[in-house]
């Protein structure tokens, strides 16, 4: 059975993303704040962090966690790069 493919293209959290974040928790804030506030589960946080999760761009519950660390919703996303022929892994 071929896979179901999306209408929307994948997209990846985006350094920047991942370094507020980062920033934040160095700050004093602890992940299960994050979420809480954003309206996510502690679990939820960590499945889309760690890609577990696909997001496509625009993810709601990205954009809540990206203004929660001062972040636009098109600074939270980057589309993955493709790998090349010949590239190695």
């Amino acid at each position: 059975m071929p896979k179901k493919v999306s209408s929307k293209p994948r997209v990846i959290l985006s350094r920047r993303f991942e370094l507020a974040l980062y920033d934040r928790q160095k700050a004093g804030t602890r992940l299960y704040q994050i979420a809480r506030a954003a309206g996510l589960s502690p679990a939820t946080l960590s499945a889309i962090t760690h890609g577990i999760v696909p997001i496509t761009f625009g993810d709601a519950r990205v954009c809540r966690i990206g203004h929660l660390l001062g972040l636009e919703p098109r600074q939270c996303f980057v589309r993955p790069r493709k790998k090349q022929d010949g590239a190695a892994a």
